[in-house]
Parts: structure tokens; C-alpha cells; sequence
């Protein structure tokens, strides 16, 4: 059985092989990571708490997710960023029935007819001579279909 160090320095070297041939796309990567993979249970044979020996992974199903001191589970940023997202758009829709809500349908409009006498006289185009000459009038329509003013 080979030392601690020797197996470390076989661990290094191997390491870099299968570095080389993962840069280099060799069809040998799979026999060159299965004998590291020897040489971590080694270590771990002789050192289980070695940096080159082999270490569970626990699966993702049997974490335990970390909880606030209040019960409520961690959030990721993720979540985080999710549920900030959802919360702009529920202040949105609640702003725009807000305003939906007190909104009049833009007020009473007064009706549009002539409140008041404006004392202007209407010549039709027919009746305009030259001794009209100086005076402001404002001419009407000469069709027949133009009612007459007044």
C-alpha cells in the first residue's frame, strides 16, 4: 500500500492529465478519471478527512431549507426578486383601480349652444352692395340650405 504523500503526488499529476485531456477533448478522459477516482478512495481509505479524499454529497431532496427564527422558510434571491415583482404589479392594479374608481368620466360638459347675444349682424352675400363700403358685417352662407340667422 503507497503512503499518504505518495498518493497525493500520483493525485496531482493525474489531476493535470485529466485536465489536458479534457481541454483537449480526448477520447481517453473516462480511463484517465476513473484511475483518479482510485487514487481519491485511497486517500480516503488512509485519511477520510484529507482535501483529496472523497466526501458525501448531500442530495438536494433531503436538504433541509434554512428557516427565519420566526418558522418561515429562507427565501433565495430568486424568490426574492419574484415576490418583490409580484408585489410592484399588485400596487399597480391596486393605483389603477384607485383611480378608475374615483374617476368621473371627465365631468359634466355644458351644453354647446349660445348663451348670449353677441349683437353681430349677418348680411347675406346676395344682399351685399358697395354702399356697404367701411362697415363690418360678417357674411352667411348663400346656399338654401343655410337657415337664416335670428
Amino acid at each position: 500500500m503507497s503512503s499518504l504523500e505518495e498518493l497525493c503526488t500520483q493525485h496531482q499529476a493525474q489531476g493535470t492529465l485529466v485536465a489536458e485531456l479534457k481541454k483537449a477533448k480526448d477520447a481517453g478522459v473516462k480511463d484517465a478519471v476513473t484511475k483518479l477516482l482510485e487514487i481519491k478512495k485511497a486517500i480516503t481509505a488512509l485519511q477520510p478527512d484529507h482535501e483529496y479524499a472523497l466526501k458525501k454529497k448531500e442530495s438536494k431532496k433531503n436538504k433541509v431549507k434554512a428557516t427565519n427564527p420566526d418558522g418561515t422558510p429562507v427565501l433565495s434571491k430568486k424568490e426574492l426578486r419574484i415576490q418583490a415583482k409580484q408585489l410592484a404589479a399588485r400596487k399597480k392594479a391596486e393605483e389603477t383601480a384607485n383611480k378608475m374608481a374615483s374617476a368621473t368620466n371627465y365631468g359634466d360638459a355644458p351644453l354647446i349652444q349660445s348663451q348670449e347675444i353677441t349683437g353681430r349682424q349677418w348680411t347675406r352675400l346676395e344682399n351685399a352692395s358697395t354702399s356697404m363700403n367701411g362697415k363690418k358685417s360678417i357674411n352667411a352662407c348663400t346656399s338654401p340650405h343655410c337657415a337664416p340667422p335670428g
